[in-house]
């Protein structure tokens, strides 16, 4: 349902096919509402739809190749769609939907075999979770998908590939990620927060000397001429990481 101004209303726009709200997972700033849907005519097959609360709309996302559902869990102010898309009730697939680009599979991390995207920002980085025999967060920019586990400094503590416990579950307009992991053996939120880069600072200008002005018959003193100030070294750039 949809709370507002002291009242309640039940979402019930249906899609084309009749397929209806089941459960709300997230919304976006302009009142686009995702999650899962029920088919009237399959049971089975899970529903990832979308409802616009503005122009009182639903629709579904569709599914992956071979797969015929979707569960969508996340959206950002732009637009994007995440979930993960599966064949009836089996195991899933992470996906990103735009308007411009419909459905698109999200490549697994290294290692992985099924998974599911959680939560998108702005600019279409997507997180998640990943797995085989372990919970895998992992984090998508849109052309490369990476194990958070691979983004942290060694020695830090967390223990992010190597248990069932870990999760990504969501990712600010800042590329912060937030989600659960093991520290020291202890199961605790955390906020990864990207490292930022160094600036590199501007070298000074050398200064131009001016023209020497032409005498006349009172002789002058000829200045000492003053040397060029070098300018400042660079340092070399930090690259940045999570």
């Amino acid at each position: 349902m949809i709370y507002s101004s002291g009242s309640a209303t039940i979402i019930t726009q249906t899609t084309t096919n009749g397929s209806y709200f089941l459960t709300a997972f997230g919304i976006n700033d302009s009142g686009r509402v995702v999650g899962q849907g029920i088919d009237p005519t399959n049971a089975a097959r899970n529903v990832g739809i979308v409802y616009d609360i503005g122009q009182n709309t639903a629709f579904e996302v569709g599914a992956l190749p071979g797969l015929n559902g979707a569960l969508a869990f996340g959206v950002s102010n732009t637009g994007y769609v995440v979930g993960s898309s599966m064949l009836n009730q089996g195991s899933g697939l992470p996906f990103i939907w735009s308007d411009q680009g419909g459905i698109v599979a999200v490549p697994l991390a290294a290692g992985t075999s099924e998974g599911s995207a959680r939560a998108v920002n702005s600019a279409g980085w997507v997180v998640g979770n990943d797995s085989s025999a372990f919970s895998i967060p992992f984090l998508y920019d849109g052309t490369n998908t990476y194990r958070l586990a691979d983004l942290i400094p060694p020695g830090s503590g967390w223990d992010l590939s190597m248990n069932t416990s870990s999760s990504a579950l969501g990712i600010s307009d800042d590329n912060v990620i937030v989600g659960t992991g093991v520290h020291n053996g202890e199961t605790h939120a955390y906020a990864m927060v990207p490292v930022t880069p160094t600036p590199t600072p501007t070298p000074t200008p050398s200064v131009t000397p001016s023209a020497t002005p032409t005498p006349t018959a009172t002789p002058r003193a000829t200045p000492t001429p003053r040397s060029r100030p070098s300018p400042h070294p660079r340092p070399t750039p930090r690259e940045a990481a999570l």
